[in-house]
């Protein structure tokens, strides 16, 4: 079975195989020979991916002459036929890599023959001429000639010294490289010395920022972007565990000045790949179209599987939420959105409305709400024993038993009440125990229990019995006990109805009760469920905090959490249960800053939670091939729109790079219409609040020459022609009318000229 490629991947294989098996059909085979229909390619291609294959992905997206892209491995053009293709020779390749995630150990078949991607990629390497990996071992970028920081070895070594510069964390990232000989992936320190990609990948670029506003030196400025991973390292692509990553240097004048230093005392011994830990609370904030939504969901998988989140990053989209989807089946995740009208009734627990089966008797019962529904979930402890099974929902349920039938029950392993099966004082015996459940024994005693049965079948029956015929087949756990149980009840003594549910026993304080008075049952086993658990808010800042959380909100910490030294709980107001939140269960929120400002969120609620920045990212288009609509770079118009908005508005009001992700499977003047007219667009107007003139400053319409171009067209206004009579006295009226020009969505240059 093939595994699942994305689109980039299956045009590069299904390119490679073409090529591999011309080869094998061709004597003395020459580069003219290895060209392919495009149609062809994508029809291969899509037997690899298992998905649609746009001709815009072979035609463009892989082509060696365009030059804004880093997966060109495609040549096209022979004789003047633009729909053929070949793999590039490497002399026209331009340093650029095959794409990124191929495992070169998956099985392929070609001509008739099961070959590894390896055997494949040797095989096209060695015998004939194309090839998509840049080998070279000497070229590091930026070259001195393209940047030097102009940092001396003696100027290094007084910013190692320097606390405010250099830290610990650098100085051991430090001593790693120079133990593997001074170049390094960040992938690489991470399986040596543990911790994260991600988390060397920050250090890195952090020094060299530091550096740069300690010092003041040149900035290397790429592609309109700052980098200060270069003052410090130059770096290269490198092909490592069959992955194409970066590979980062140290500067020779960095790298003498620590080798110079006495590195003895900085500890990379200990690993800590088996640590990965997150804040309990946290907070996904940043504006419209980051993807907050879907990041939640990737650190939903990264906490509940114990992951790096760069590991989960890495993941394709459809793995990721497979796996998303499991976890919400399993009840490890849950998922809710915050709205005005929320309140504690839904979120913790509230009193709800009974009709009686007459349909005229009203009744109230409490019902949890969904947090404290998961919360119980996430704290359901599991009993291992061969001879019976206690499932994680196991409810308590207390039953009075007549001391005339207690003896029968005990011997014959049921329990039996004297009300018919039809009753209505049977109804909760009948039909809501179930199998797995626990039921404590009274002889009408409040306090005093003198059984423990776990429930063996899901239905009730009757016997033929003239009294207490109702009846439910259980195995006694513990017989003729007689034991106190209103410490382990929350200080509380049993209700007076024959049958009722014990909401405030836990029952691993049950079963412990049961194996201290039959020792038969001691080799039960109580274990804890300490898997970790994710309730996500979605909106968070959208709902009334004190409303919704009410004593929660100080429940929630981190350190008053259950089993935590200061744990703390609080009787509920409904049901007067003692509740605590579980240490394993972790709160994800997120918030549209363009909703309603950080600055005006619930302070208590700050306090408690950490907050992650997710700010448009017009590098996610670039790596997934959403930057490209013909020849416009819609990756830097949407960083020159956003340059505009957080100069006119604020960073908070930008536009996020979501918005255009679906322009990976269709790079159509007719797509990015669409998001232009139905969210950009939008937008700017609700930011702007309609003030057109700074929506055509941010659009560039304001500088265009060619009316057609302009997104919104404005024209004077004749104040004669509208009013009679003189308007003089109005000094407010608009100079000029606005309106919004639909041609201009589907000329390529009205977006071009944005730039």
């Amino acid at each position: 079975m093939l595994k699942k490629y994305t689109v980039t991947e299956a045009v590069w294989i299904a390119a490679a195989l073409m090529a591999a098996e011309q080869y094998t059909k061709i004597k003395n085979v020459t580069k003219d020979d290895m060209y392919f229909k495009q149609a062809d390619i994508v029809r291969r291609a899509q037997t690899l991916t298992r998905k649609k294959v746009d001709a815009a992905r072979v035609s463009w997206w892989t082509n060696a002459d365009a030059k804004k892209h880093t997966q060109n491995f495609l040549r096209g053009d022979l004789n003047g036929n633009e729909s053929l293709r070949r793999l590039a020779m490497i002399d026209e390749f331009e340093d650029k890599t095959f794409p990124q995630g191929l495992n070169m150990n998956d099985k392929l078949e070609m001509c008739g023959q099961e070959m590894t991607m390896e055997e494949l990629f040797f095989f096209v390497k060695e015998q004939y001429p194309p090839i998509i990996l840049n080998t070279s071992k000497d070229e590091y970028w930026p070259s001195i000639e393209e940047y030097d920081p102009g940092i001396t070895k003696e100027m290094w070594a007084e910013l190692l010294c320097d606390s405010e510069v250099t830290a610990y964390a650098n100085l051991r990232m430090f001593k790693m490289m120079l133990e593997v000989g001074g170049e390094s992936t960040c992938a690489n320190l991470a399986s040596t010395y543990g911790g994260t990609a991600g988390s060397y990948n920050g250090l890195g670029r952090a020094f060299g920022e530091r550096v740069y506003k300690k010092t003041g030196c040149p900035l290397c400025v790429d592609e309109g972007r700052e980098r200060f991973y270069t003052i410090p390292f130059v770096g290269r692509p490198v092909f490592e565990i069959n992955r194409r990553r970066y590979s980062w240097k140290l500067r020779p004048e960095l790298k003498e000045a620590l080798e110079d230093m006495d590195l003895s005392e900085i500890d990379i011994t200990e690993k800590n790949e088996d640590i990965i830990t997150y804040d309990k609370n946290m907070i996904l904030y940043g504006p419209p179209g980051t993807g907050k939504t879907y990041s939640s969901a990737i650190y939903a998988v990264a906490i509940c599987d114990g992951k790096p989140i760069d590991e989960i990053k890495d993941m394709d989209y459809d793995d990721v939420m497979i796996r998303y989807k499991e976890l919400m089946k399993e009840e490890r995740v849950a998922f809710t959105t915050f709205h005005q009208s929320y309140g504690y009734e839904e979120f913790i627990e509230g009193i709800k409305p009974v009709i009686g089966d007459g349909g005229t008797d009203l009744g109230y019962t409490i019902e949890d709400g969904i947090f404290k529904k998961f919360c119980s979930k996430a704290s359901a402890v599991k009993v291992e024993t061969k001879e019976f099974e206690v499932p994680t929902d196991a409810v308590i349920w207390k039953v009075t038993i007549r001391e005339d039938v207690i003896k029968d029950c005990f011997e014959n392993n049921r329990v039996r009440i004297d009300w018919g099966m039809d009753s209505d004082g049977a109804r909760g015996f009948v039909n809501d125990i179930k199998k797995g459940d626990i039921i404590i024994s009274t002889d009408g005693s409040r306090r005093i229990i003198n059984g423990i049965a776990v429930v063996g079948e899901d239905d009730a029956f009757e016997l033929s019995a003239e009294n207490d015929a109702t009846t439910r087949n259980v195995k006694w756990l513990a017989k003729n006990i007689g034991a106190e149980i209103v410490d382990i009840n929350n200080g509380k003594m049993l209700h007076r109805m024959t049958v009722a549910r014990v909401p405030y026993m836990k029952v691993g304080d049950i079963i412990n009760l049961a194996k201290a008075n039959n020792t038969e049952w001691n080799s039960a086993t109580i274990v804890e469920n300490k898997a970790p658990h994710v309730f996500i808010i979605d909106e968070i800042n959208r709902g009334n905090i004190s409303k919704i959380f009410g004593e929660l909100i100080t429940l929630i910490e981190d350190t008053k959490r259950a089993g935590m030294n200061e744990e703390a709980s609080a009787i509920l107001p409904y049901s007067g249960a003692l509740f605590s939140v579980p240490s394993n269960v972790y709160i994800l929120g997120t918030m549209n800053t363009a909703d309603r400002s950080i600055a005006f969120m619930d302070t208590a609620l700050r306090r408690r939670f950490q907050f992650i920045e997710m700010m448009p990212d017009a590098d996610v288009l670039r790596n997934i091939g959403a930057d490209m609509v013909e020849d416009l770079d819609v990756a830097f118009m949407l960083e020159k729109i956003n340059e505009r908005v957080a100069f006119l508005y604020d960073r908070e009001h930008t536009i996020g790079h979501a918005f255009f992700t679906k322009l990976a499977a269709n790079p159509s003047i007719e797509v990015l219409a669409s998001i232009f007219e139905k969210s950009v667009i939008p937008l700017l107007q609700e930011y702007f609040y309609e003030d057109y003139q700074k929506i055509q400053m941010v659009l560039g319409d304001n500088g265009k020459t060619v009316d057609s171009h302009k997104f919104i067209l404005d024209q004077e206004v004749k104040v004669k022609e509208i009013f009679k009579g003189s308007v003089d006295y109005a000094i407010d009226l608009p100079e000029k009318t606005f309106r919004i020009n639909p041609e201009a969505f589907f000329d390529i240059n009205s977006y071009k000229e944005i730039l």
